[in-house]
């Protein structure tokens, strides 16, 4: 449990597949902070002023992905106030490039991904 203690859960799976209830109960039974990428686009669609529905949301999503993985991991990140070195749950890790700029991001912490 000692390594565990100093890692970084991503949760990973398609639409609908559990990721936000799985993290929402990881996060709250380890003690740790949550983040999430949806909720990172769901906000600037609402900064925007722009309807919070699928289509909107999958073309913030594409446009965060197209500015750079390590550009939209930071702000994942920082939606959860998160500091190097402190365990965190992510939820909705979709794409592998993402996997790579979170790992990156996080180290010299450990990612696991939970699918």
């Amino acid at each position: 449990m000692d390594e565990l203690a100093k890692a970084v859960l991503a949760i990973a799976g398609g639409i609908g597949a559990g990721k936000t209830t799985a993290s929402l109960n990881l996060a709250v039974a380890l003690g740790w902070r949550r983040t999430c990428y949806s909720d990172v686009v769901k906000d600037l669609a609402s900064r925007r002023g722009l309807p919070v529905d699928r289509a909107v949301l999958q073309q913030i999503g594409a446009e965060l992905v197209n500015a750079g993985w390590p550009a939209f991991t930071a702000a994942v990140l920082g939606a959860a106030d998160w500091q190097r070195g402190q365990p965190l749950v992510v939820d909705g890790l979709r794409h592998v490039q993402g996997a790579y700029a979170l790992q990156q991001a996080v180290a010299p912490l450990p990612m696991l991904l939970v699918f």
